[in-house]
């Protein structure tokens, strides 16, 4: 095979291992990102866990609150 052969099949099959490329980094900012803001099951505590089944649970027996968005942000805001 000549060079100038080997030089067209590169040519050929770069866009495709570019776009790969593209995907495989996407995909592994994705998974990072979804680590870092939904942690597994096994790092959240107890009590927070407890706190949104009795949540669920007030919701579903029409005992839920509405906030206006000052209200919940005073109430639930860490700053």
């Amino acid at each position: 095979m000549t060079s100038r052969a080997i030089t067209k099949q590169i040519k050929d099959i770069l866009p495709e291992l570019e776009e790969k490329a593209k995907y495989d980094i996407a995909e592994r900012i994705v998974e990072v990102l979804r680590e870092e803001i939904y942690p597994p099951e096994s790092e959240l505590r107890w009590d927070f866990l407890n706190s949104i089944k009795e949540a669920r649970s007030r919701v579903k027996k029409g005992k839920a609150k509405a906030y206006k968005y000052e209200e919940f942000r005073k109430r639930f805001s860490d700053g």
